[in-house]
């Protein structure tokens, strides 16, 4: 029986009142879509925004050994719909429904995948007869995929379960955030404020009584000359903290310095099993991970790993089901303090389960080290790949090291995403520069080599 995969990188859950993007990032997210081809198999389907880059999608195919020709690709009528989301009335319309069922040729749907399952992934499978698919399906179909990825909600299951956090709560009115920045400023400490949803960096910032200039985990700091300023700060910025009054605030003691790290868990009926570690690093939002995290302390990694265990298991008797990353910063002293949940299929779990684990070897994890880096300006898709081999830097089988494409090339900023891998994270971070050395910042080769 096939297996359906859906590419809901950013759901309807997320989307409008949740967190409105601007039309230049849904195209953007649209293209991240694809990233669910990375699971593919022969004989699954597919299903996206939008049609797919053919050169990506051949490049990857031809990368994991899956038979093109036996996948099936499905794209969902618009509409009056977004173009660039797997909405509810997109997946479940007559015209959208006919074309599924249409690639499914008579059988029965064996899993459902999603990158961001929730309450519209959870209709399609009662709509095609199969919600025992879908993992965790009674929990999705009630909106359970925001209490899974809300920073509020991760907050109050953490401390119920007795894992380590940060100083700080999670505040539903003014007043109470206001109490929660007074208190950790007094006490000399920098404040992260957090929105309920958003990734990266690109949701949070810092507030404190001293310049920081180069924040991390944070797209600014803002700096207050005192505590009586508090108010002047919450009036400018309440709106988007809270999108509208319409989401809680987190409220955190802020670490400078501290080492960004996560560990991933599929949670299924019976346990929550762990899966890999890694790093993110910040400039000052997420720009690269290693997988796994480098010169990571065996007992800090015990500390992370147990503490997001017990996290899993919380999720899991709520009735979650799937991947969830147990984010977490290692502080200077070797302490692990938890600092949200991501309960989705993330932008690390492809690079280890299928990059690493199914690319490299079951094993990868022992002798090789995965640098995923974003930003690579290039001409264009099928340019990089030959600049790739040119250099002599494209993945290497006999090797096992070398560079993989993990993103298709996104129009709006003229950028791909890419792995390097390699023996460790020096020498990713030496591939690194090797790989961006071959175009110039403007995404076009260096003039020396144009003349």
């Amino acid at each position: 029986m096939p297996r359906l995969l859906l590419g809901d990188l950013y759901t309807q859950d997320f989307g409008g009142d949740v967190a409105p993007i601007s039309d230049s990032m849904a195209r953007g997210v649209a293209a991240g879509s694809q990233a669910i081809m990375w699971f593919a198999e022969s004989g699954d389907v597919v299903v996206l925004p939008q049609a797919p880059d053919l050169e990506y999608l051949t490049y990857l195919t031809t990368m994991m050994g899956v038979d093109r020709e036996n996948l099936r690709i499905v794209v969902p009528p618009v509409a009056g719909s977004s173009p660039y989301f797997l909405t509810r009335d997109r997946l479940t319309s007559a015209a959208g429904l006919a074309e599924l069922r249409d690639a499914l040729a008579g059988r029965t749907v064996d899993r459902i995948v999603a990158l961001m399952p929730d309450a519209a992934t959870a209709a399609l499978a009662t709509e095609l007869g199969c919600p025992e698919a879908l993992p965790g399906h009674r929990f999705f179909s009630q909106g359970g995929a925001l209490l899974a990825n809300g920073k509020a909600c991760f907050r109050a299951v953490a401390a119920g379960v007795g894992a380590p956090l940060p100083p700080g709560g999670a505040a539903r009115g003014r007043a109470d955030a206001r109490a929660l920045v007074v208190e950790l400023l007094e006490q000399g400490h920098p404040v992260i404020l957090k929105r309920d949803f958003g990734g990266g960096g690109m949701g949070s910032e810092v507030v404190a009584l001293e310049a920081i200039p180069h924040p991390v985990g944070a797209q600014q700091a803002v700096h207050l000359p005192s505590t009586d300023h508090i108010d002047d700060y919450l009036d400018e910025r309440w709106g988007w903290l809270t999108n509208g009054n319409r989401f809680p605030v987190v409220v955190e003691r802020y670490y400078h310095g501290a080492r960004a790290i996560f560990a991933e868990f599929e949670i299924a009926d019976e346990a929550a099993s762990f899966e890999e570690h890694g790093e993110i690093v910040h400039a000052p939002i997420a720009f690269a991970e290693f997988i796994p995290a480098p010169d990571l302390p065996p007992d800090a990694l015990d500390r992370l790993v147990a503490a997001g265990h017990t996290l899993a298991e919380g999720l899991r008797a709520m009735g979650y089901r799937g991947v969830v990353s147990a984010d977490a910063i290692l502080l200077e002293d070797g302490e692990v303090l938890l600092t949200e949940w991501n309960g989705r299929i993330t932008a690390s779990t492809h690079i280890y389960r299928n990059i690493g684990r199914r690319l490299i070897g079951p094993d990868f994890n022992r002798c090789r080290v995965l640098g995923e880096f974003v930003g690579w300006r290039v001409p264009s898709f099928p340019t990089a790949v030959a600049r790739l081999d040119e250099a002599g830097l494209h993945y290497d089988r006999g090797t096992r090291t070398g560079v993989v494409l993990v993103k298709g090339f996104n129009p709006e900023d003229s950028t791909v995403r890419y792995c390097a891998v390699a023996e460790s994270a020096e020498a990713a971070t030496r591939m690194r520069a090797k790989v961006e050395g071959l175009f110039g910042p403007d995404g076009h080769r260096p003039k020396r080599e144009e003349a």
